[in-house]
């Protein structure tokens, strides 16, 4: 093989999918715990190394992992474990395979054309060599959830030998054409054979394999039963074939049973024990390489560290959706998290364009009216003090707190939010009759914030103040 270029390369290849058990719902199966019996390995330790110009046969029963084993060669999908390497442009025909049923064969052909990198002018120059080849005729146009399951291989298997890949893998995709076709498609294979392609073919006939091929992959429920030339692995497979046929239904079934149930009981460290002979090297050297082979890929359920991740992303997207229905900022939230949760801010509406505009108006008019009643104190800082006359007081010198005190002198003082006239009586060490009586043309009965008053004081009083 010193003159073949290596195209697969699969080396202890396994594949697990999750079965839903008892009726559990996914998102029970997603967040469990990794259990056995929700395992089924549909591959289990495959090695295969395919060269160029090379046509390999996949055989074997129904479930034996067959179109697992082309998908993960095309990479549709990912290995469990192992390393699986693909050198080329890989093309998949099975029956009906990435056709729109909605729309017509030639546009189909345009599709799938576009989707492998063609340029539309490449199509054009192709595309009536792939209606001609694809022996459909008029019905191009048509509809291809109109056409039979052989229009729809033939039309696939067209497009894909005229996008020119370099593994091109045919997934029972011809078992349904007629024999003009199927020499036609034959003879097509054998040229990209001549052109050191590689060709896997899925076949439950024989022998097309026969014809086709010249090795020979028989998979067994998951793994590999045999691989060989075809002269040696085909004969084996017809006596396996023939023992199983003259098996009754219900033996039949207890055959399959049991190699499904190897299937789910498989296990890493059944790989483990496959692969520990297999490894050249010491003991450190070797353990280092099984460690890497039985790396989980696939990461269908969610391990310890990750369900932390989850949760933490879940927390930051809760905090996002409050801060956004909240007047706090991402950063204030951050800052102050248990503030954030427990002042009551959330859900709060966010206040409207009308009302922070109500809110600026309201703002400015009580600085204009600070302002005014600043200087209104300032104009009158020369003689606040005057004299009043004595009778005006004689009544309520008697009430006064002092009452050696004579109260011949007014203050001004600029109401405040929350001032009751009672207070500030107390505060200015006068009464509320004084006050009263010291602002004879106003009622203050109601007072408002910024309205100025007279306090009535005497001198002692006065320059105490200052």
């Amino acid at each position: 093989m010193e003159d073949k270029k290596l195209k697969v390369s699969a080396t202890h290849i396994t594949k697990r999918f999750a079965l839903k058990v008892n009726n559990e719902s996914s998102k029970k199966i997603f967040f469990k715990s990794n259990k056995q019996s929700l395992d089924f390995w549909a591959l289990r330790n495959i090695n295969l190394n395919v060269y160029d110009g090379e046509c390999i046969g996949i055989i074997g029963l129904n479930g034996s992992g067959k179109s697992t084993l082309v998908n993960l060669i095309s990479e549709i999908i990912s290995p469990t474990t192992g390393n699986l390497k693909v050198n080329g442009e890989v093309s998949i025909i099975s029956i009906g395979a990435g056709l729109q049923n909605g729309i017509t064969g030639r546009e189909n052909i345009r599709l799938k054309a576009l989707m492998m990198g063609m340029s539309n002018k490449q199509i054009d120059e192709k595309m009536d060599e792939i209606i001609a080849f694809s022996e459909l005729g008029p019905f191009i146009d048509e509809l291809v959830k109109n056409y039979s399951s052989g229009m729809k291989s033939k039309l696939g298997f067209s497009i894909a030998v005229y996008q020119n890949p370099d593994i091109l893998i045919i997934d029972e995709a011809l078992s349904v054409g007629d024999s003009t076709f199927a020499e036609k498609s034959s003879k097509k294979m054998f040229e990209f054979r001549q052109q050191k392609k590689t060709i896997f073919v899925v076949s439950h006939d024989i022998n097309s394999i026969n014809k086709w091929c010249d090795h020979v992959l028989w998979l067994h429920y998951g793994e590999v039963k045999e691989l060989g030339s075809k002269d040696i692995v085909l004969p084996h497979y017809k006596e396996f074939i023939n023992w199983y046929n003259h098996l009754s239904p219900e033996q039949q079934a207890i055959y399959k049973e049991k190699c499904q149930k190897e299937q789910l009981d498989y296990s890493l460290l059944d790989l483990r024990e496959e692969i520990t002979d297999t490894i050249d090297g010491g003991k450190r050297s070797a353990g280092k390489k099984i460690n890497q082979i039985l790396d989980v890929k696939d990461g269908y359920k969610l391990s310890f560290f990750s369900k932390i991740m989850l949760g933490l992303v879940a927390v930051v997207i809760l905090m996002l959706s409050l801060v956004a229905t909240s007047n706090w900022t991402m950063q204030e939230a951050l800052e102050k998290p248990y503030q954030f949760f427990t002042e009551g801010h959330l859900f709060h509406r966010k206040p409207t364009f009308e009302r922070e505009l109500k809110e600026i108006e309201s703002s400015e008019s009580e600085s204009a009216s600070s302002s005014a009643s600043k200087k209104k104190i300032s104009s009158k800082s020369k003689g606040s003090t005057q004299k009043v006359p004595k009778n005006s007081l004689s009544s309520s010198s008697t009430n006064q707190p002092n009452n050696n005190a004579t109260f011949n002198t007014l203050t001004s003082y600029t109401i405040k939010a929350g001032d009751i006239l009672g207070d500030i009586a107390a505060e200015n060490n006068t009464t509320v009759q004084a006050i009263e009586e010291a602002n004879p043309n106003m009622d203050l009965s109601i007072i408002s914030p910024g309205e100025i008053i007279n306090i009535p004081g005497n001198p002692s009083t006065t320059e105490t103040s200052h």
